[in-house]
């Protein structure tokens, strides 16, 4: 269950504060819930999938997947706020690289002995 209720959570919440930025950046109502279900679409499948594939790969491959995620996502925030494409970028970088180093970091230091 927790498979897909925790990629769900993610898309739900995602999806709202997208709606709320899109909102207040000038997108009319419809415009915004669009975007809103589109990004939410998009978070939980790539939340779910990165979660049935993250016992089969090396842990250096899934930090790497978690991190291009959260980056992007949150990049995508970023520049539905009002920054510039390069800004967002730049600072999606920086919590790709964040995010990265924080899952490698669980990763190995939880890692069960075989």
């Amino acid at each position: 269950m927790a498979s897909w209720a925790v990629p769900a959570s993610l898309a739900v919440v995602y999806m709202l504060y997208t709606v709320f930025l899109a909102g207040n950046n000038g997108y009319t109502g419809g415009q915004g819930w669009l975007m809103g279900f589109i990004s939410a679409i998009v978070v939980f499948a790539l939340c779910y999938a990165i979660g049935q594939l993250q016992h089969r790969v090396q842990p250096e491959t899934a930090s790497a997947l978690y991190a291009v995620v959260f980056g992007c996502a949150m990049g995508w925030l970023l520049s539905l706020s009002g920054q510039t494409w390069l800004k967002a970028g730049f600072l999606g970088l920086a919590l790709a690289i964040s995010m990265g180093v924080a899952i490698f970091y669980v990763d190995h230091s939880h890692r069960r002995a075989v």
